[in-house]
């Protein structure tokens, strides 16, 4: 799953934190199950990238962990639960704003979601879907 939470964490330190002030510092229950991944990752114009991923209980909870938000930000839209994730913030540093969310859903043995983050030296957003498919346990080292 390191993908996935790389390509979170970018998103994340475009604007500060993704997680942007998640409602809940623990997983929900319909969390997905920890596991091994078919994750594929999509970039508008780029070809996608598919890695089987080993995604752990601590990993799991990392994507749903509440996190501090900075003073300059404000959150638009802050929901996660019931199979369904729907964040958006947006930071203000002087005259420039950089705005970053994450919608989509999640199930115990599926995700799929969509992160795009705007900023001031990009000409578009930068928009990434992440999908994955829960294919069995992580094989031990």
């Amino acid at each position: 799953m390191r993908l996935a939470i790389a390509i979170v964490g970018f998103c994340a330190g475009l604007s500060g934190s993704l997680a942007l002030g998640a409602v809940s510092a623990a997983s929900p229950s319909d969390a997905p199950t920890p596991g091994t991944y078919r994750v594929t990752a999509t970039v508008k114009g780029a070809p996608s990238k598919v890695s089987d991923e080993c995604m752990s209980a601590d990993e799991i909870a990392e994507l749903f962990a509440l996190r501090p938000m900075p003073g300059d930000c404000v959150m638009a839209r802050d929901q996660i639960g019931g199979g369904r994730i729907d964040l958006a913030r947006s930071c203000r540093s002087g005259a420039q704003v950089r705005s970053a969310s994450i919608s989509g859903s999640y199930s115990p043995t599926a995700f799929d979601a969509t992160t795009s983050s705007r900023l001031p030296e990009l000409p578009e957003p930068l928009e990434i879907r992440l999908r994955g498919q829960r294919t069995g346990d992580c094989e031990a080292d």
